[in-house]
């Protein structure tokens, strides 16, 4: 299980906005007040944190 609050709240944000609600980086950046640069870095770093939390997780339980 993947705990979200170990992103930052920009990239919990972000993240929920592109996929849950299906908006834009344009939209999101609008949205949050803040650049669509500063979106994409967002979703991509909270994404790889979530990547690396996850293999962290099935090499410490053998899940997977």
């Amino acid at each position: 299980i993947l705990n979200l609050s170990m992103l930052s709240d920009n990239q919990r944000r972000c993240i929920s906005l592109k996929y849950l609600k299906s908006m834009t980086l344009r939209q999101i950046s609008v949205e949050l007040q803040i650049s669509s640069e500063a979106v994409r870095q967002n979703i991509f770093n909270g994404i790889n944190k979530l990547k690396k939390m996850s293999y962290e997780h099935k090499k410490r339980f053998g899940v997977g």
